[in-house]
């Protein structure tokens, strides 16, 4: 792993100090004429003010920090916490919204499966997506028949193509029948590959049988589907269990719905 934001900002320092003493080195002639005195000597300290502006200017801890707020989005901070009397490490999110990429990544590091290096302070998302691909390549299974491995081959190869997706989110088309019933597509190839299990918690409640009724066992993009020709259609039962439809779309979209990875 890369060094230490901190040990890259104190390298940092060093080199630039170094650049800080060569470039404030100034040569005066052994002999210097009265009358040409004041203006040299006002001409020096000028140029040593201006390379000291340039100095700060050009600070390694404001480089640094200039540096990691320009990629923000692809550092992360490790908490580390106390967990069966071990220190065990937690990766945050730099800012607020969906991140698979975490999700996953501290559940294989809960179940033992990654190792982050002691105590460390950051790591970035090339970090997280080579601690992924590990935990892949390690799933595969040994003595398999031939048709199985060419089957699970082009599963992990598909499953490397979603990877980069993970940092942003996901696209998985949930079914309204159970908490882990989703559609199968391409996304869920890469929790099935690393084992673990997703849930949702959009589901219907048992009472409303007309809601029930209206949604069937279809999936989200298949109800959406349904709402949109049932809305056209010219029998009102259809009309009206397409409002109802959409009305349960509308009013049960919320965060604590999304999927999880357990």
């Amino acid at each position: 792993m890369a060094d230490s934001v901190e040990d890259q900002v104190k390298n940092t320092v060093s080199e630039d100090s170094e650049m800080c003493v060569e470039e404030n080195t100034v040569e005066i002639p052994p002999t210097v004429d009265i009358d040409e005195s004041i203006p040299q000597s006002t001409e020096i300290e000028m140029q040593a003010s201006t390379s000291g502006d340039n100095v700060a200017n050009r600070s390694p801890i404001k480089e640094k920090n200039s540096m990691i707020d320009d990629k923000a989005d692809s550092i992360y901070q490790v908490k580390w916490i106390s967990r069966n009397g071990c220190k065990s490490p937690i990766i945050t999110q730099n800012e607020n919204g969906p991140c698979p990429l975490i999700a996953i990544t501290n559940v294989l590091i809960m179940k033992g499966r990654i190792t982050v290096p002691s105590l460390v302070d950051f790591v970035t998302t090339e970090n997280l997506m080579a601690y992924l691909g590990d935990c892949i390549l390690e799933s595969i299974p040994k003595n398999i028949p031939e048709g199985t491995q060419l089957n699970f081959e082009q599963n992990m190869h598909d499953a490397m193509a979603v990877l980069p997706k993970l940092q942003t989110g996901l696209d998985v088309n949930v079914k309204f029948t159970g908490i882990s019933d989703f559609e199968y597509t391409p996304e869920c190839i890469i929790f099935d590959l690393l084992r673990i299990p997703l849930y949702h918690g959009w589901l219907i409640d048992p009472q409303m049988l007309d809601v029930m009724t209206a949604v069937g066992k279809c999936s989200y993009n298949q109800l959406v589907e349904k709402i949109i020709n049932s809305k056209c259609s010219t029998d009102t039962d259809k009309v009206t269990e397409a409002l109802i439809a959409e009305n349960f779309l509308e009013k049960d979209s919320l965060p604590t719905h999304l999927p999880w990875p357990l």
